[in-house]
C-alpha cells in the first residue's frame, strides 16, 4: 500500500509568549522565556475526523531559561529547556511515550565555559544534556552531549 501525505486544509493558532530578561549583578545576566501554543486543525476535506485535532508536533508549552555570566577573561551559560509533548498522529491518537517512535515531552540543562587567552584565540568547552536525561523524539535522545575547542577571531 502506498502512503500518500496531504497537508490539512486549514488550521489556527493561538497562543502567548512571554520573555523577560535582568541582570543580577553586573558580570551575570539571566532571561527566561515561555510560550503556549494552541495549534487546531480547522478544515481537512482529506481526512476529515482531524478537524479539531492539535497540529502534530507543535508543542503546547515550552520554556527556557538562561544564565550568563562574563567576568574578565572568562564567560559562561548555564541553560535549561522545556517542551511538552506533541503529538506525531494527525488523529492525536498518541498514548504512549517514553517508547520508540514517541515525541516525549523533555528537560535538558546544557552549558558552555569559555576562557579567551588573547583576543585572537578562546578556548571553549560545552555540554548538552547535562543531566544526562533520556527522552524520545522518535529516536531515542543521544543523551549528554560535549563539544569543546578553540575558537580564532579575526
Amino acid at each position: 500500500k502506498t502512503i500518500v501525505q496531504r497537508n490539512a486544509g486549514e488550521s489556527r493558532t493561538r497562543g502567548a509568549e512571554f520573555s523577560a530578561k535582568d541582570r543580577l549583578f553586573p558580570w551575570l545576566e539571566l532571561s527566561v522565556s515561555y510560550t503556549y501554543n494552541d495549534a487546531v486543525i480547522t478544515k481537512n476535506a482529506s481526512i476529515p475526523a482531524t478537524v479539531g485535532k492539535q497540529v502534530t508536533r507543535v508543542p503546547r508549552n515550552s520554556a527556557s531559561g538562561m544564565l550568563a555570566a562574563a567576568k574578565g577573561r572568562w564567560s559562561g551559560t548555564l541553560t535549561d529547556r522545556f517542551v511538552a509533548h506533541v503529538h506525531s498522529t494527525d488523529l492525536n491518537t498518541d498514548i504512549h511515550w517514553g517508547v520508540p517512535g514517541a515525541y516525549d515531552g523533555y528537560n535538558v540543562m546544557g552549558g558552555s565555559l569559555n576562557y579567551e587567552l588573547n583576543k585572537h584565540f578562546t578556548i571553549y568547552g560545552s555540554v548538552d544534556n547535562l543531566l544526562d536525561r533520556s527522552y524520545y523524539q522518535y529516536y531515542v535522545s543521544p543523551g549528554r552531549t560535549t563539544m569543546g575547542g578553540v575558537r580564532f577571531h579575526l
